[in-house]
């Protein structure tokens, strides 16, 4: 078995439950295309208000791609910091965008998973909603989606001994379309199947026309109490 300190710096490169999946697998031999099937929760976040502070540092000329990234990563730190502390697995980045998963338990109910997502989004939209990084540019915010179910992670790739992941499933569909229904960031939308598994545990408001729910706020106090906290996957446990 592989030290902590080795396993802990793969882990700033790939996903935990990639790891664990690779882990179990060991040296037997691997035909790709592989699915990697899950029951999860998805969450898909994307920033709002990119554009506009890249027209602003687009102005400063060369010191402005610097003050671009520096503002970037420090709200991505403060995404990041937030999601990690409910468990959240984050698969992707896509630009200015993420995709993160919350797979469940072996002895965990999908209510349980779903209801430690959405309080990580109800935290992530009371803490970092509308916040200015620098002084001149403007404020970020971001938009969430949240779906819930059946998804998978498809292995693709073995020429050169090369592969690549990529989530692939009803739940992630839902997350996509949750955040597209997003009008403005400090939103966060959880689709019909997600809302079914934790509708006695928080408030929200229906899409006219749509099975989707737009979660309220303000009973992000309420919420936490249902919310179970659990530390990022280790491979030794």
């Amino acid at each position: 078995m592989k030290p902590i300190s080795y396993i802990q710096n793969i882990l700033k490169y790939i996903p935990s439950v990639v790891l664990k999946h690779l882990i179990a697998i060991g040296n037997k031999p691997r035909t790709l295309p592989e699915l990697q099937p899950l029951e999860t929760v998805v969450m898909f976040s994307d920033i709002s208000g990119f554009t506009s502070i890249s027209e602003t540092c687009a102005k400063l000329g060369p010191r402005g791609a610097e003050e671009l990234v520096f503002c970037i990563n420090r709200y991505m730190e403060a995404l990041i910091k937030t999601i990690t502390k409910y468990g959240g697995d984050i698969i992707k980045f896509v630009g200015d965008a993420m995709i993160v998963i919350w797979p469940r338990g072996s002895e965990e109910s999908l209510a349980n998973t779903a209801r430690k997502a959405i309080q990580s989004a109800l935290e992530i939209q009371s803490e970092l909603n509308n916040i200015r990084i620098m002084q001149n540019v403007s404020k970020l915010s971001v938009k969430i989606g949240i779906g819930a179910g059946k998804c998978g992670l498809l292995h693709v790739g073995g020429i050169f001994k090369r592969a690549e992941f990529f989530v692939v499933g009803n739940a992630l569909s839902q997350a996509l379309e949750c955040e597209h229904l997003s009008t403005h960031g400090g939103q966060v939308i959880v689709s019909g199947e997600c809302w079914e598994l934790v509708r006695d545990n928080f408030a929200g408001s229906g899409i006219p026309g749509r099975s989707e729910v737009e979660l309220s706020l303000i009973h992000i106090c309420r919420c936490r109490r249902y919310a179970v906290c659990r530390s990022r996957w280790s491979p030794y446990h």
